[in-house]
């Protein structure tokens, strides 16, 4: 390591060292504190700020041995860890790097599940692709990274719908693993809310409760200590709004709602088709695909999305 993390009790304790911000989602790395400066208050509380946005303090490693051999210590506890992430990190490249077919092209695999209602190849290459996500970014990262190779080690409805989600963004430029990620658990977790509603008590799409779900779900997060970002809730907030404002629960139109709160949207409208959510028919996913493409007449089926987001779904079908 060319750079040591410290954490605020260390940064408080050192002195004549030259301290450094570095940002892990845009790489940058910035001079916080000069070793001629001193610790004021204000850069106290600038540095609390900063820690809460999960921006790291770092020193320079040569300048580890001019610091009291206590903090060295601690210094060198905290990154052991961070030493273990990359060790892990380096594996689990290898691995993926060596298990990745770089011919994969992410529309034509989609057009054949589509095509066969077979979900493994996408299974596995979700499956080799996790193991890319950057463990030390975040902690939510690093937690997420893990959660999701766990889920996508049983072949369920949740990983093929998650798995379908996961690649259409990607197919709709979607690169950004924060991004991706904050897609993927809205996906899952969208409709825990519904835990909520006593059994029997949803008569229709438009009961109150049901239509209160959204917000029953961060209610559940929040008491599980299931500590999503604030992106993430929103999606999961707003798959249920439609951009012509009849959805719920706020009723909000298109300029109001976050483009991937739609695309989740999007894909809940497809599978409820394919796994009976709506109706209790089951069907293919290009069967799926078709009836929302021809408007078929399904209580609770919503018709209008991006219009970008809409082409791409549909060809998927040619």
């Amino acid at each position: 390591m060319i750079f040591y993390y410290i954490n605020s009790e260390i940064l408080q304790e050192i002195k004549n060292v030259d301290i450094f911000t570095f940002d892990p989602r845009t790489k940058r790395r910035d001079l916080f504190l000069s070793k001629d400066e001193s610790l004021t208050d204000d850069l106290i509380a600038r540095a609390t700020h900063l820690f809460e946005k999960e921006v790291r303090f770092q020193l320079y490693n040569k300048s580890l041995n001019s610091l009291e051999e206590k903090t060295q210590a601690k210094i060198k506890a905290l990154n052991s860890e961070q030493l273990e992430l990359e060790s892990i990190q380096r594996q689990r490249n290898e691995l993926a790097i060596e298990n990745l077919d770089e011919s994969f092209n992410i529309m034509r695999e989609l057009r054949n599940v589509v095509r066969t209602d077979d979900f493994s190849t996408l299974r596995g290459r979700a499956q080799n692709e996790f193991l890319l996500i950057p463990l030390f970014q975040s902690e939510y990262i690093s937690s997420a990274s893990n959660f999701l190779l766990k889920l996508f080690e049983r072949d369920t409805q949740t990983l093929k719908e998650v798995g379908f989600c996961y690649f259409f963004a990607k197919m709709l430029k979607v690169h950004n693993w924060e991004e991706l990620i904050d897609i993927m658990m809205a996906c899952i977790f969208k409709d825990i809310g519904l835990t909520q509603i006593p059994y029997g008590k949803i008569r229709s799409f438009e009961d109150e409760s049901y239509q209160k779900h959204t917000m029953y779900t961060i209610y559940v997060l929040k008491k599980a200590g299931l500590n999503l970002s604030d992106s993430a809730k929103r999606y999961i907030l707003e798959h249920h709004e439609q951009i012509n404002g009849q959805g719920f629960p706020r009723g909000k139109t298109e300029a109001h709602i976050a483009p991937y709160s739609q695309l989740i949207s999007l894909v809940d409208q497809v599978f409820s088709l394919k796994f009976g959510r709506l109706d209790k028919k089951q069907r293919n996913l290009k069967q799926s695909i078709e009836m929302l493409k021809h408007r078929s007449e399904v209580p609770g089926l919503v018709y209008d999305f991006n219009i970008n987001f809409l082409s791409s779904l549909f060809a998927l079908l040619d």
